[in-house]
Parts: structure tokens; C-alpha cells; sequence
């Protein structure tokens, strides 16, 4: 029988049914196919081809810039604070218009937001990832790190003041999105004073 309950597509595929449950709210989970007294039937086959797809980490380009995403997913996207994609959405006539809702939430096609931010003339944001030490010729919070010989967060620390009041740590030299990157002629300066 291919038609189950959640709490049933769960134990068959061992998943924990509240997180399938979560999941069920998502674009794209396969709609229920009956009701089996107040229980909603979900097609097994679908609902396992969803889990599998959503899961699979070489998905296509296209598949990823048809995917949908919420607001926060599209700030992560393009960098920026959740807060300015909400002014975005409210002010602005260019941002794209939601293309689904899902429990009163908006989702976005991420093809539309890139587009929308590339129009814009705004670079998306920087890798984050802690091993990208240099972005351009300049240093990234982790490039700092290295030419210093400190750790990553004391980088964090003296860039708001919080260390060194005598030095005042340089100004990034420029930021792609909220990835700050710096001169690093003007952190060995800074290095050299502090020694």
C-alpha cells in the first residue's frame, strides 16, 4: 500500500515523523493523496523521492536557481540582514514578488533574487568559510588571523575596539556584502606596533 500516514512514511523510512511533519510545510513536499479517518495519506513513493532530492548534494544548477526560498534564505543569499530584505520587499517595486506561501510565509525563486541583485549592482557576499583568507588581494577575518598569528574571534575583538584602545585596529579596506576585508600592508603595520 503506497498511500500512508505521516506517522507510517516515518517509521518506513525512518525518519522521525514530526521532522516529516516540518517538511510537509515546505514547497514542493508532495501533497496528501486521501484522508484514513482525520490522518492525512501521503503518497510513500513521492514522499521518499522528496527526502532523496532534497538531500542530494549534486543537484543541478538549474534545480538550484529554480529553488524557492524564504526571506531569510535570500538575505543569507545576497548577504545582507534580514531586517533590509524586509525593507526591500515592503519598498522597493523591483523585488520579486513572492511566487508561493506557505503558512503565511513568502518564498522567493532564488533565480528572481540574484537576478534582482544583479541588476541592482550589488556583489553577493563573500564565502564566510573560515579557510578563505583572501578575497581580491585583500585579507578576509581568517587572512588577518594568519598574518598576525592570533585566532579569528581576537581578530572580531580588536576590529570593535574592544583589545587595544592605544592602537586603534585598521578599518576594512573594503566589504562584500557583511565579509570585511582588509589592507594587509596596514595590518602588518598595525602588527609591527603592537610588538
Amino acid at each position: 500500500m503506497d498511500e500512508l500516514t505521516m506517522s507510517e512514511i516515518g517509521a518506513s523510512l525512518g525518519i522521525d515523523p514530526q521532522l516529516l511533519r516540518k517538511h510537509s510545510r515546505q514547497p514542493g513536499f508532495p501533497a496528501p493523496t486521501g484522508k484514513r479517518g482525520n490522518a492525512r495519506l501521503y503518497s510513500l513513493e513521492a514522499v521518499q523521492r522528496w527526502e532523496t532530492d532534497r538531500s542530494n548534494p549534486a543537484a543541478t544548477s538549474e534545480d538550484e536557481d529554480n529553488r524557492l526560498v524564504t526571506l531569510q534564505e535570500a538575505a543569507d543569499e545576497l548577504g545582507l540582514s534580514y531586517g533590509s530584505m524586509r525593507t526591500y520587499l515592503g519598498r522597493h517595486e523591483t523585488f520579486p514578488k513572492p511566487v508561493r506561501r506557505v503558512s503565511g510565509r513568502p518564498y522567493f525563486r532564488l533565480q528572481e533574487i540574484r537576478t534582482w541583485n544583479a541588476r541592482r549592482g550589488r556583489q553577493v557576499a563573500a564565502p564566510t568559510d573560515s579557510e578563505v583568507t583572501e578575497i581580491d588581494g585583500l585579507l578576509t577575518r581568517a587572512g588577518v588571523a594568519a598574518e598576525l598569528g592570533i585566532e579569528p574571534n581576537s581578530v572580531t575583538r580588536y576590529a570593535v575596539g574592544g583589545i587595544d584602545r592605544l592602537r586603534p585596529f585598521p578599518a576594512p579596506a573594503r566589504k562584500v556584502g557583511r565579509t570585511r576585508l582588509w589592507d594587509r600592508d596596514e595590518i602588518r603595520e598595525w602588527g609591527a606596533q603592537r610588538s
